[in-house]
């Protein structure tokens, strides 16, 4: 049977296993492992490491402050920065030019649109790419995405995907007994896309609890057998390989843009099979549909975190403070884990 910590999800044994374990702040029933001290230094308020927002592009502000807190994602492309193809050189600078200055460059604030432009207008850049080169406000996980492809162009696809790449297996399976056959299908993923129920009538839901609901059995009644033409069977999702760092995405824009405002608490750790994810950082989305808002993020940096808003920047955020932010999120839009 499956369940995690919070409630049980379904009577079905799924394939793979979520707990959330909290790493401190406000009494829980949950188990503190590992343990993390709370740091009791008062937030420091700066403008040091932030990034302008010169017109709508606060969605690649974000994304850019969580990537680059990838150390081991950056440090690769630092050692590989000279064998670049000459058509990605500029976009390459462009990025490592951000990381120096967030990890305590010089400059207060840096102007950063040169990267999302340089996706944009890349020779290489698909038709749907190109739009990261207007003033319009687009979407922080779609630029993520893009953001990667690039990196694969420059590198190689193989370099982006031993960071980022999880696997995900699709077996649909005849529930007649006499006939027993499936389909199964794999696919390739950079990130984990779950959605948030429809008829959803749950106070708040944590994303472990999410990650339940989209990996586990589920019963076709509509299906037809390619083999038996008999009608039902059952649909599992199993994450089969799970990526060093797992992007998450919470769904919460409609067909028409529209956004979900559900109150979502962002588990500091997820288990999932035998490996613990600690939370690395999240992306936000304050406004009420996808092409209007404001996108900010916050990051752990050691025993502290940060949050970034465009070019303010505050340190020194204690463990207690963030999850008290986290715990009743009704903005999460990205959430990034680390094995």
């Amino acid at each position: 049977q499956f369940e995690t910590k919070r409630a049980r999800l379904n009577e079905w044994k799924p394939p793979v296993e979520y707990e959330s374990v909290a790493l401190a702040g406000p009494a829980k029933k949950h188990v503190a492992k590992p343990s993390q001290p709370i740091v009791s230094k008062q937030p420091l308020f700066s403008d040091r490491g932030g990034l302008v927002n010169t017109g709508n592009n606060c969605y690649a502000n974000a994304v850019l402050q969580c990537l680059v807190r990838q150390r081991g994602f950056v440090n690769a492309i630092e050692e590989r920065k000279t064998l670049v193809p000459m058509e990605y050189s500029a976009f390459v600078k462009a990025f490592l030019r951000v990381s120096r200055h967030v990890k305590g460059g010089s400059q207060r604030t840096l102007d950063a649109t040169n990267v999302k432009d340089l996706v944009a207008s890349n020779e290489h850049a698909s038709e749907n790419a190109k739009r990261f080169g207007n003033k319009a406000q687009q979407d922080a996980h779609e630029f993520l995405v893009y953001l990667l492809t690039t990196f694969e162009g420059a590198f190689g696809e193989e370099f982006v995907r031993e960071f980022f790449e999880s696997r995900i297996t699709q077996k649909i399976l005849c529930t007649d007994p006499d006939c027993g056959h499936a389909q199964v299908q794999e696919q390739k993923v950079l990130d984990l896309q779950v959605d948030i129920p429809y008829d959803n009538q749950e106070t708040s839901l944590s994303i472990s609890q999410l990650l339940g609901k989209t990996f586990r059995r589920e019963r076709i009644d509509d299906y037809s057998c390619e083999k038996c033409k008999g009608k039902g069977a059952i649909k599992r999702l199993q994450i089969t390989k799970l990526a060093p760092i797992v992007i998450v995405q919470i769904k919460r824009f409609t067909f028409d843009n529209k956004k979900k405002n559900d109150a979502i608490e962002v588990d500091q750790m997820v288990k999932i099979k035998d490996h613990y994810l600690e939370l690395n950082s999240v992306v936000f989305h304050s406004g009420n549909s996808m092409g209007f808002g404001h996108y900010t993020a916050t990051a752990k940096e050691g025993e502290t975190w940060t949050s970034f808003d465009d070019s303010k920047v505050t340190k020194g955020l204690t463990v207690d403070s963030v999850l008290k932010k986290l715990a009743n999120q009704r903005n999460t839009y990205l959430a990034i884990y680390m094995k």
